[in-house]
């Protein structure tokens, strides 16, 4: 049947506005809840990935021309200590600064100081440590075959010579990647890349290492947005003494970004209705009146949506039954 409509039924509801009978709302389950003022300090919880520090890498370099005697390591990815022999190099030219520095070590002729000190530092740049100095002064002959030691406890990422190659001088032998600390890369939404930056607490879960929490700070949140996921990417410091933490592992990781400053008005999230052109929530005038508003809506977490501007404090907004 036809319903009739009166003037002023029409004015007092305005654009935009509805007027049902209190019976009609009830019997449709209308719920409301007024806006409240809080603040929203919202956790973002984002994939991320274990990545070697690169601060932690070394190289092992040749100083001098040279031909790979021997290899005392020789699978990738081997741990190795520091202080342990690498591979073994035979260099002509490691002989004769040997010879010249005994011989002018050995020399009693009056100014040879500089000229002693100046040979010693040679062998300082050519790769030779102190230690081996010492033991050459007291054996007294030159040493043809340089054994090149690791420079830092680590895995050995990569092995670039095989034993009778040559390699001249400054060739990257082997890399040695260490592990007492590593980075999550986190992947952080564009949309909230804002919240995150250097010094927000962050805390990082693993399947595979149930019960542990590690808990760290990003350190910088790199200026380069991943075309395809439309990410950017946190970059965290975490200490790992006991090694547990591998390259390639798989973290879920939690970021607190600080509270905003001031209180703003909030609504429960079901209250907003999302047109796909507007973002608009039911504002109830009482009486049976009810008003789409248009709102701006800013961070949403925890069921609760910032209303940046549309509503103030206390309106009451529809939670159910809007589409009715």
């Amino acid at each position: 049947m036809l319903v009739p409509r009166y003037a002023d039924e029409v004015a007092g509801a305005g654009a935009g506005a509805v007027r049902l009978e209190p019976g009609l709302v009830q019997r449709l389950g209308v719920r409301t809840a007024p806006a409240r003022l809080g603040v929203l300090a919202p956790r973002l919880r984002v994939a991320g990935v274990v990545a070697f520090d690169e601060r932690e890498v070394a190289v092992v370099q040749a100083r001098v021309d040279a031909i790979v005697e021997r290899l005392h390591v020789r699978a990738p990815w081997a741990t190795v200590r520091r202080g342990e022999p690498l591979l073994t190099l035979l260099a002509p030219s490691w002989t004769a600064a040997q010879e010249e520095y005994l011989a002018l070590r050995g020399s009693t002729h009056a100014g040879m100081e500089t000229l002693r000190d100046a040979a010693r530092q040679r062998l300082l740049l050519l790769g030779m440590d102190a230690a081996s100095i010492r033991a050459l002064e007291q054996r007294g002959s030159a040493q043809p075959r340089i054994a090149l030691l690791a420079p830092r406890d680590g895995g050995l990422a990569e092995l670039a010579v095989r034993e009778g190659a040559s390699v001249a001088a400054g060739t990257a032998l082997a890399r040695i990647n260490g592990l007492d600390s590593v980075w999550i890369e986190a992947a952080v939404p564009e949309r909230d890349a804002a919240r995150v930056g250097p010094g927000t607490p962050a805390i990082a879960t693993l399947a595979a290492l149930p019960g542990q929490r590690y808990e760290g700070l990003v350190e910088a949140l790199l200026p380069d947005v991943d075309p395809a996921t439309r990410t950017l990417t946190a970059r965290i410091v975490l200490s790992n003494p006991d090694h547990a933490l591998l390259p390639g592992m798989f973290p879920e990781v939690e970021l607190a970004p600080a509270a905003p400053d001031g209180e703003r008005v909030l609504v429960p999230s079901e209250a907003v209705i999302a047109t796909g052109v507007r973002q608009v929530v039911i504002v109830a005038e009482g009486k049976g009146r009810f008003r789409a508003q248009e709102v701006r809506v800013g961070t949403e977490a925890e069921g609760s949506s910032e209303i940046l501007a549309g509503i103030e404090e206390g309106e009451p907004v529809a939670l159910s039954g809007q589409f009715l």
